[in-house]
């Protein structure tokens, strides 16, 4: 056993030889609880005050492996996400779609403590702010008449995301993911007399509505060009498609004949994710 000494007994602090020597001794990084550390990467080694993780100052961490990469990168280092992963509140920019993600449960899943998906929506990755977008625009003029949906709506003028968030078929653009959207809509109405009304409306998978945003009615059939549409900002539940009605009235949209001034496109069917369905921000 070490005997230990009392320097007081030599009227005088060590010199710096002999704390040297006694310091040969000493446990220095022998374990997590020992009294002396040099610095180093070692496990019982401190690190650096100012210390970068580059693997030679302390441990080497690649940080953009966990915050960034594509798609199947993200599903590697996740590849059983669940509510654990949720509650870590982890976010994953995705290089393949630009922008950042995150893994969210519906409210009620045991065990959340995080804010939840609002109840019946699925568990899975989410953009956290602007997502996925498609836009359309109509390629020729459409003969609307009472009681049916404006059609035409099939030149894809862009498109963020895959089709597994948004489709369309021509009379509107389906959301297969929910989420909040924006969603937006314009045409041309030519000449002519009379009245139009327009419903823009969300229908379900069946085709039945399930929110019907507004009516805009008598519109004026005048001498010159008028843009009629709608913008509308809502939650909107996987499946639910944007389509618009004409709910009376017998013309021509999409139309872009006569007039020296009129509009380079015939009309904008947009619909734009903005965020995830959460319970609560």
């Amino acid at each position: 056993m070490a005997q230990q000494v009392d320097w007081s007994d030599f009227g005088r602090p060590p010199s710096a030889t002999e704390l040297e020597r006694i310091h040969q001794n000493a446990d220095t990084d022998v374990k997590g609880s020992a009294i002396h550390h040099t610095l180093g990467i070692g496990s019982n080694q401190a690190a650096r005050g100012d210390h970068t993780h580059d693997g030679v100052d302390s441990v080497k961490i690649d940080f953009t492996k966990y915050t960034s990469g594509t798609t199947a990168q993200r599903d590697t280092l996740y590849p059983n996400p669940d509510v654990n992963t949720a509650n870590s509140k982890v976010l994953w920019f995705n290089t393949d779609f630009g922008w950042w993600e995150s893994y969210y449960v519906p409210t009620g899943t045991g065990g959340l403590v995080a804010n939840g998906l609002i109840a019946g929506t699925a568990a899975g990755w989410y953009p956290i702010a602007d997502g996925p977008e498609l836009t359309l625009e109509p390629n020729t003029t459409w003969a609307a008449t009472a009681g049916q949906y404006i059609q035409g709506w099939n030149a894809v003028v862009r498109r963020r995301g895959t089709v597994a968030w948004l489709d369309h078929d021509g009379s509107g653009i389906r959301i297969l993911k929910a989420g909040n959207y924006d969603l937006s809509w314009w045409t041309l109405q030519p000449t002519g007399s009379g009245t139009a009304d327009y419903h823009t409306r969300l229908n379900n998978s069946t085709d039945s509505i399930v929110n019907w945003m507004s009516n805009i009615g008598g519109q004026p059939l005048s001498a010159i060009f008028q843009v009629i549409g709608g913008t509308y900002r809502q939650y909107v539940p996987a499946g639910d498609r944007l389509r618009v009605l004409c709910q009376s009235g017998s013309l021509a949209v999409h139309n872009v004949t006569g007039g020296t001034t009129r509009p380079s496109t015939r009309g904008e069917m947009k619909v734009k994710y903005i965020g995830p369905p959460l319970v609560s921000d």
